[in-house]
Order: structure tokens, then C-alpha cells, then sequence
């Protein structure tokens, strides 16, 4: 079993293809904050690893107070140190919740056809094809959820 606290250390090293993504998703998260109507936003992170994008970005966004953030993630030390720097960075709107993979891989499987895609780059890098995407949900967050629950959280 991967050790997925560990694998995300690649994100403090700038040539790492990990922290290219990383730069990536930040700017496009950012566009994508920054574009949504007036008024509250609310984002979800699902398989969010320890925050890094949306903590990153949220600090000094401008529109950082309109934003309430849900980061659902299953590995508990990539929660804790997501719940760490969320406080450090005084996100009091950003959420981390801890969940089972299979519970967010089924969530994600209910949102493809009701996302539209605002942004998608593939990124070629040294040794590694990868992309990164930006979308929206088209519809109330709230209809046509499946009538079952989405997450099985751990105290």
C-alpha cells in the first residue's frame, strides 16, 4: 500500500512533476473562483490529500470570504495535516472531513454528466504524461444527488 503522506513531499520539489500540476491547479482554481457569479461559492475537494491547492490558493484570493471549502480525503495524516495548514493559514470556511475511498469514488461517479469543463491542459513533462481540469457544476448542488448516503465520515 502506497504511503500517500509520504508520496506528496514530491510537491515541495519546484522541478517535480507534482508540483508542476500543483502550479497548475492553483491557477486554474483561482480563474475559477474568481470567475463564479457573485456571491457565495462552494467548493468540494474529493481525494484532496493534504489541501495544497485550495490552501494554497485561498490565502490571498480576493474573493477568499465568499468561498466555503470541503476537503474530503480518506488518509487520516493527510487530513490532519490539511486540517494544520487550513488553521495556520486562517481558513476558518475551509472543512476537512475524512472519508472512505470507495464512498468519494462513488460520489465522483454521479457528477460527470451534470459538470461542464471550463478548462483542461495536459501537461508533458520529463517523464509523464498528466492533465489538469477545471469544472463546474451545472445544477443546484442539492438535485439529483443520489437518495443514499455520499460519505461515510470517522469521528
Amino acid at each position: 500500500m502506497r504511503d500517500w503522506a509520504a508520496w506528496h513531499e514530491a510537491y515541495d520539489d519546484p522541478s517535480s512533476f507534482l508540483n508542476v500540476r500543483l502550479r497548475k491547479v492553483r491557477q486554474g482554481l483561482s480563474e475559477a473562483i474568481g470567475a463564479a457569479p457573485a456571491g457565495p461559492v462552494r467548493l468540494v475537494s474529493l481525494c484532496a490529500g493534504q489541501g495544497r491547492d485550495v490552501i494554497g490558493v485561498l490565502p490571498g484570493h480576493p474573493r477568499r470570504d465568499d468561498v466555503h471549502a470541503v476537503l474530503v480525503e480518506s488518509d487520516p495524516r493527510n487530513a490532519e495535516a490539511a486540517r494544520r495548514a487550513a488553521a495556520q493559514a486562517g481558513l476558518l470556511q475551509v472543512e476537512v472531513r475524512e472519508a472512505d475511498a470507495a464512498a468519494v469514488a462513488g460520489f465522483a461517479d454521479a457528477l460527470p454528466a451534470d459538470v461542464l469543463q471550463l478548462a483542461f491542459e495536459a501537461l508533458d513533462t520529463e517523464d509523464r504524461l498528466m492533465s489538469v481540469g477545471v469544472n463546474r457544476l451545472r445544477r443546484a448542488a442539492t438535485a439529483g444527488l443520489p437518495d443514499r448516503a455520499l460519505f461515510t465520515f470517522r469521528p
